[in-house]
């Protein structure tokens, strides 16, 4: 299942370098594309650990491709499960909370998703299909 998202990187527009530092790993997979509720706390765990907060940002696309995020932590499952069956066939971001993002129009949701990974360094996502959540990490350039 690994190498089947691989190319994902090849689609969101890395230059060379940042594709050869770019990494992906498969976070969760979710086998009936709807999150389970123990599935989802169990994901929210890992992102804690993986953004080392309790609070993270999460960002979606909708109505003609225009960034809505909000902060969520796992006191937020409830939001983060409707928002999951919602937005079915769209990607959802999970960054730091830090993360900064301005509201705005976006053309193409892979070339922003590479933006967002490049800025932050990583980033967790859930895949239009929603059957697997993938953690998309840029290790910094060594010269």
């Amino acid at each position: 299942m690994q190498n089947l998202w691989q190319d994902f990187l090849n689609i969101i527009d890395l230059d060379k370098a940042d594709r050869q530092n770019a990494q992906l790993d498969i976070l969760k997979e979710f086998p009936s594309g709807y999150p389970q509720e123990r599935l989802l706390l169990s994901l929210l765990d890992e992102i804690e650990q993986l953004f080392q907060s309790r609070e993270f940002t999460m960002l979606w696309f909708n109505n003609g491709r225009r960034i809505y995020f909000k902060h969520v932590s796992k006191e937020d499952m409830k939001f983060i499960y409707h928002a999951w069956g919602k937005l079915a066939g769209n990607y959802i971001l999970f960054l730091p909370k830090d993360a900064s993002i301005r509201r705005q129009r976006v053309e193409d949701e892979e070339a922003f998703i590479g933006q967002c990974l490049k800025a932050h360094n990583q980033l967790v996502v859930k895949t239009e299909d929603a059957y697997v959540v993938l953690h998309l990490t840029l290790t910094e350039k060594v010269y």
